[in-house]
């Protein structure tokens, strides 16, 4: 009986030392494909930010005016009212 606890002590010690090194292998697998995947992020990242830079995407003048919310009471009439040949603008 106690020749069976002993085997059985000894099969979980060697389960979880080939756990431990098992794991540690999908780590050291896996942790190359990770560097890739972030030089690759900060590669994109930088490209994005040269490329708002100079399309200026994220320039929003109702943000600035802090009126981005509620536009059917601030920008949609003033718009209305620029894209209509007959508003007060004059411009026909």
């Amino acid at each position: 009986m106690e020749n069976d606890i002993t085997s059985i002590e000894i099969l979980i010690g060697e389960y979880e030392a080939l756990k431990i090194n098992f794991e540690q292998g999908r780590i050291d697998e896996d942790i190359p494909k990770y560097d890739s995947l972030l030089d690759d992020f900060s590669a994109m990242k930088k490209e994005y930010y040269q490329w708002n830079r100079k399309e200026a995407e994220k320039y929003n003048i109702f943000h600035i005016l802090n009126i981005r919310h509620g536009e059917t009471k601030t920008h949609t009439p003033y718009l209305i009212n620029l894209l209509n040949p007959k508003a007060s603008h004059a411009q026909g």
